[in-house]
């Protein structure tokens, strides 16, 4: 999924993680100011509403981020149609494959 801007978060966050480990620097100022560091890495300003929030697992505690539902709320879910289309669920021949696979020695012709 694509999030604001064309960018794919998921991209995004993986980049983060990776930056964190190797620059210690960038490591502190994503702990300190999140949503500076996240717009100067990905060299857009987010929403003024928008809260960014960095927290550092340590040896007795792992945070568990849940995705919001929001996602679904705002875009709605996918039709049957729509999932269909996205599983394979149908296989459409246009005039041109059938044209192009209708050659006289095939048997049985493919049309």
């Amino acid at each position: 999924m694509v999030g604001r801007g064309g960018i794919d978060p998921r991209d995004a966050h993986q980049r983060l993680i990776r930056r964190s480990m190797e620059d210690e620097s960038f490591r502190k100022e994503l702990l300190q100011d999140p949503k500076s560091a996240l717009e100067r890495e990905l060299g857009a300003p987010l929403p003024e509403d928008v809260e960014v929030r960095a927290v550092e697992n340590t040896p007795d505690t792992v945070h568990l981020v849940i995705p919001s539902k929001s996602t679904t709320e705002r875009f709605g879910e996918l039709s049957d149609e729509e999932l269909d289309t996205v599983a394979g669920g149908t296989y459409t021949t246009s005039s041109v494959a059938t044209a192009a696979c209708s050659c006289p020695h095939t048997a049985p012709p493919c049309n």
